[in-house]
């Protein structure tokens, strides 16, 4: 009965949040992996603590089941958890995905990159739905923005 003392890993560590960021191609562009060190290295102790990964945008993430129970009257639960729960709610399903895009504001096809973008956080937050995950996206520009009109 040794195995009943094992405790799964996910109990013995502090749960932390899983902040997923999209669209940053760490391996080849320099801007991109500054930005990915930005939000993973130096975390001061002081700060809240939290997960960040990569993943692409069109990453599939676990399916949310529809529960199709009427009644719960004679349902005789299996147990108090899922195996796999804890797991999956820590390491998989992401609390927030930022979707970065490299968009400027005087680029030259402004509608078209406009969808481009739009299509992408659409394809986030389908392969999200029926999930609260929260949803951000945040533009790459390379030039300074533009100045402010005089009033």
């Amino acid at each position: 009965m040794s195995w009943a003392c094992l405790l799964p890993e996910e109990l013995l560590c502090r749960p932390t949040s899983l902040i997923v960021l999209t669209g940053l191609d760490v391996t080849y562009n320099a801007i991109h992996k500054l930005i990915w060190d930005s939000f993973c290295n130096n975390r001061r102790p002081d700060r809240v603590p939290l997960q960040f990964k990569v993943f692409s945008g069109d990453h599939e993430y676990p399916k949310c089941r529809t529960n199709k129970r009427q009644s719960y009257e004679w349902y005789i639960p299996k147990g108090i958890v899922k195996t796999g729960w804890m797991h999956k709610h820590i390491q998989e399903v992401p609390a927030v995905v930022v979707v970065f895009f490299d968009l400027d504001w005087d680029e030259p096809m402004w509608k078209e990159r406009q969808m481009e973008c739009a299509t992408r956080v659409e394809i986030v937050r389908n392969s999200l739905q029926g999930r609260s995950t929260k949803v951000a996206v945040v533009l790459i520009q390379k030039n300074a923005p533009l100045p402010p009109e005089k009033m």
